[in-house]
């Protein structure tokens, strides 16, 4: 059980997750929050879509084909779509969405020459505070979160409600950001990742405060659309981020260590809250511990500079002359 949901599934998570959202901005140099929003609407889908099979199939197939069924087709899924993805445009003639029209149908290179560019990038990125400070926010943001994710229904019957509303409450925040993550990409493009952050960190930490006093199943219903919001601001803006502070550059490596953060929020965070009611013996606790979490998360994106400028424009001066960009 945890060689699988510890070690497998979070590989396979991490492999998925990282590639698929890096060949996407390889494909469009402009419209990227489009793509993001479409990419990250369906993704939760497939997470309610897992919810109401749990609800509907759990007693019919029991809980050890409630996993093998979706794995299964799933999988054979992927298998057929890979034949259908390209790692970039230039692979079938074609360019990035937005490019110019008198810019060359080229390749990207994976060379020697390439690992240097990609090797000196990364170097100069991380002398940048913001990179530090991304990782921050999605560790921060994901702790936040997560304790949501996993205790929301436990938290609600604890507090008198039954079993089925309490799972409503989940899938009514899972379903409103099936929504949030279609639409927040594109407002990032727009007004900022910044001011998206802080906005969803706000949503994500304040109307904890809902439920940490009121018990009644409406309370319940409006964090969750409130909550749905917030958390749904976080993770798809980061590749905005990083393409308005640090240009059309690729981003395998800038997400691959953001997602850092993300598992480590992402894992931690459920087990401390859990172990944390335990002595306590009090639902306040983990709500306490995510309002805490949260908050971090908005002080980080409070601390960003402006997406306006790029931070190092210029990057391309310590290369050697033979593998800088023509002109």
């Amino acid at each position: 059980f945890y060689l699988y949901f510890g070690v497998l599934l979070g590989l396979a998570s991490t492999i998925f997750t990282v590639l698929l959202i890096s060949g996407v901005t390889l494909w469009f140099r402009r419209y990227l929050g489009v793509a993001m929003g479409a990419v990250w609407s369906f993704q939760g889908l497939g997470t309610m879509a897992f919810i109401f099979l749990i609800g509907a199939a759990f007693n019919d197939l029991g809980i050890k084909w409630i996993f093998w069924l979706p794995g299964i087709v799933g999988g054979a899924l992927i298998l057929l779509l890979i034949r259908f993805f390209y790692n970039e445009p230039a692979e079938i003639g074609l360019r990035p969405l937005g490019a110019t029209g008198d810019e060359p149908i080229k390749r990207s290179q994976k060379d020697e020459t390439a690992k240097i560019r990609s090797s000196v990038f990364l170097q100069q990125a991380q002398r940048t505070s913001t990179f530090w400070n991304l990782i921050g926010i999605h560790y921060w943001g994901c702790m936040g979160h997560n304790i949501i994710n996993v205790l929301v229904v436990a938290i609600a019957v604890d507090r008198g409600l039954s079993l089925g509303v309490a799972a409503g409450v989940l899938a009514v925040q899972q379903g409103t950001g099936v929504f949030a993550r279609g639409v927040v990409p594109v407002i990032a493009e727009r007004l900022g990742c910044k001011t998206v952050w802080i906005a969803g960190m706000s949503l994500q930490a304040f109307p904890l405060l809902i439920i940490l006093f009121a018990n009644d199943a409406w309370a319940f219903y409006v964090f969750a659309i409130l909550f749905g919001i917030g958390q749904s601001c976080e993770v798809p803006t980061f590749p905005i981020a990083n393409r308005q502070y640090y240009g059309n550059v690729p981003q395998g490596s800038l997400y691959g260590w953001q997602n850092v953060g993300n598992g480590l929020g992402m894992g931690m965070a459920p087990v401390l809250a859990g172990v944390l009611w335990d002595i306590t013996n009090t639902y306040a606790a983990p709500l306490i511990m995510s309002l805490g979490f949260s908050l971090m998360g908005l002080v980080f994106a409070l601390m960003l500079p402006s997406p306006r400028s790029r931070l190092i424009p210029d990057w391309e001066r310590h290369l050697p002359v033979s593998a800088r960009s023509p002109g």
